[in-house]
């Protein structure tokens, strides 16, 4: 790791001075090695944070970048986000052209307005201020400042002197000043192989990166925080919107939580008590009291952001919910919690980062904000803790594949916080059994009936098709098996079982043509409907790592009625691929004399693997498309 320490400031001084103004708004001065890989090069990008007290954090910002082609136009962010809280002093833009040359300035008047609202969200007091370019040419600078304060502490601006893919840096600085009668967690990320210099002092902190080449973006990657040099940092106590918050530790945050923003909001009216005490008055275990609750929310409630001011992190007392039948996901999971408690269902708030990517909060750096973005609720059940999403209407019980799971969790208990992992989904688990009864015609063409059952991730998907409209489910089957030419879908039938967290289909289609004639001779591809044609990119020298997020199996018998007069030449050879990226069978057999029965099976596994097996996983794969295409012959009998 090229570290260094910095033995005083003043050499900080000289070092950041010797980076010439004039050079950060021309293209030509970029260095040859940082536009390599690069839509855009981060030229000089400066954050200064001063925390001089607990309720005072004041912000400055400056970025120049330069854009070299059309991809680095979504890498400019110009735009500042803002709420009651935040008050932005400064702020302007100045676009430049390739040879420096100033086009465009921008003030503070100039910036569109506007409310950062989602499409979901009933209250929300976040705005942002953006400008958007229309570039004439490339490449072109654009050099953009703010300033800006808040009695907010709780978030501490973080670090990623790399920002993203295909963005190269030619310096990034991080200066934080705070109260040396405060402490500072501290996170450093992934800094080894990069050039950044760090000074370290009671109540001030600088590091400054310099000259990080552009990431190429590739095909199963690791998640970018993995990669990417971050810098993580906030205050032991901090000051949330009024609150004096605890971050020294995970059990100490925790029981802040609890006792200042949850204890006093899980009350209820005697008449709801009551209520749900006769919903569950036959119910005997915890688990069937928590299954009819948590149906009853889903059928008496709907999902509302609600992100302003202390609503940002404090749920809406469970009465309220209870009265206006909505909450966004802090509410709703309140109100649960406050439901099960009435029948002496012990469980949990949880704190978590949903995401269709693994991403955990982490056990050693603490934090109030900027590791989570969502709230499920945790029911203690021996080693299979159970977890409920109470944000979604339709979602069973118990069921979080594919947005929640396998990563660490915050969950608040009266005694602390506690992280813990939330379930993971074997590939087994994540499963889409199929099985067909396929009859040919003379012709070539086929009439079928398609059937098959999909859990864990694999419910996901089906579920999406099962609430789409029939249009959608048509387009979806027909994108599906594209292969299929003139496909008929002749009846879609989907089922949701809810408490077997199961959807099953029943697709029954027509084909004219499918088969290949030549002559007497018939050339059919058994595999009708499961076709796997992916194939990882191939590169000339694979650069990071490859991740395959969450293992799942496919498991499909297809059965084939030949036309009469027709008789089964030899079929090929059956095919079984062992490797430690999963597992291919597949077999051809007679089950009749007019008649094929087609078995495959394909179990990926889920795992982290270097970067020099990549190529063995893409071969893999490969072979698996190969084999997918594989076809019999019959022939017209004499």
């Amino acid at each position: 790791m090229k570290l260094k320490y910095l033995v005083s400031i003043c050499y900080l001084l000289t070092t950041l001075h010797a980076f010439s103004q004039d050079n950060l708004f021309k293209a030509s001065t970029i260095p040859v090695e940082l536009r390599e890989n690069a839509s855009s090069v981060i030229r000089l990008a400066e954050t200064r944070i001063n925390i001089p007290k607990v309720d005072n954090l004041e912000h400055s910002y400056r970025r120049v970048i330069t854009v070299l082609n059309e991809n680095g136009n979504v890498d400019v962010l110009a735009n500042v986000y803002y709420d009651e809280g935040i008050s932005v002093k400064k702020l302007g833009a100045i676009v430049y052209d390739a040879t420096g040359k100033v086009i465009k300035k921008y003030k503070k008047s100039d910036f569109n307005d506007v409310a950062a609202v989602s499409d979901i969200s009933l209250f929300e007091d976040s705005r942002v201020k953006y400008i958007k370019y229309i570039p004439t040419s490339y490449p072109y600078t654009v050099e953009f400042y703010y300033e800006k304060s808040t009695k907010n502490t709780a978030s501490i601006p973080k670090w990623h002197p790399l920002e993203s893919f295909h963005i190269s840096t030619e310096k990034s600085i991080y200066e934080i000043t705070y109260n040396q009668l405060s402490r500072l967690n501290v996170k450093e990320n992934n800094f080894n192989g990069f050039d950044i210099e760090k000074n370290i002092k009671d109540g001030y902190n600088i590091y400054i990166a310099k000259n990080l080449k552009a990431i190429k973006y590739e095909a199963l990657k690791p998640s970018l925080k993995k990669i990417i040099p971050s810098l993580l940092m906030s205050l032991e106590q901090f000051n949330y919107e009024g609150y004096l918050g605890s971050a020294k530790s995970w059990i100490n945050h925790g029981k802040w939580m609890y006792q200042d923003l949850l204890k006093n909001r899980m009350q209820l009216s005697e008449n709801t008590k009551n209520k749900i005490k006769e919903l569950v008055k036959e119910k005997e275990s915890d688990i069937e009291k928590a299954k009819v609750i948590y149906n009853y929310v889903q059928n008496n409630t709907r999902y509302i952001s609600i992100q302003e001011g202390v609503g940002g992190m404090q749920p809406m007392l469970a009465s309220d919910v209870d009265n206006l039948k909505y909450g966004d996901c802090k509410a709703l999971t309140n109100y649960t919690k406050a439901l099960l408690d009435v029948v002496g269902v012990n469980s949990y708030y949880t704190r978590l980062y949903a995401s269709p990517n693994l991403t955990s909060v982490s056990r050693d750096f603490v934090s109030f904000l900027g590791q989570t973005n969502h709230v499920i609720l945790n029911i203690p059940n021996g080693d299979d803790n159970i977890w409920l999403e109470c944000t979604n209407q339709k979602v069973p019980f118990g069921h979080i594949a594919g947005f929640t799971d396998d990563r660490d969790v915050l969950v608040i208990t009266p005694e602390g916080g506690k992280i813990e992992h939330t379930k993971i989904y074997s590939s087994k688990e994540n499963y889409l059994k199929s099985d067909a009864d396929i009859t040919l015609d003379i012709n070539g063409g086929f009439k079928a009936v398609y059937k098959s059952a999909a859990g864990g991730t694999r419910y996901n998907a089906k579920f999406n098709v099962f609430e789409s409209d029939t249009k959608d489910k048509s387009e979806h089957y027909k994108e599906n098996w594209d292969y299929l030419n003139d496909l008929t879908l002749e009846k879609i039938e989907l089922k949701n079982d809810r408490d077997n967290i199961e959807v099953t289909e029943h697709i029954e289609v027509t084909v004219p043509k499918y088969a290949v004639m030549a002559g007497e001779k018939m050339l059919i591809k058994p595999n009708v409907f499961k076709r796997s044609t992916y194939v990882p990119p191939r590169y000339s020298e694979r650069k990071l790592p490859f991740v395959i997020q969450r293992g799942y199996v496919n498991e499909d018998t297809f059965e084939i009625a030949i036309p009469e007069g027709f008789a089964i030449e030899a079929l090929p050879e059956s095919k079984e691929i062992k490797t430690k990226f999963g597992v291919y069978k597949m077999s051809l057999t007679k089950a009749e004399e007019t008649k094929v029965k087609y078995q495959r099976y394909l179990e990926i596994f889920k795992g982290d693997y270097p970067k020099e097996e990549y190529s063995s996983y893409r071969s893999f794969r490969r072979k698996i498309a190969k084999a997918d295409k594989s076809s019999f012959v019959i022939n017209k009998a004499n």
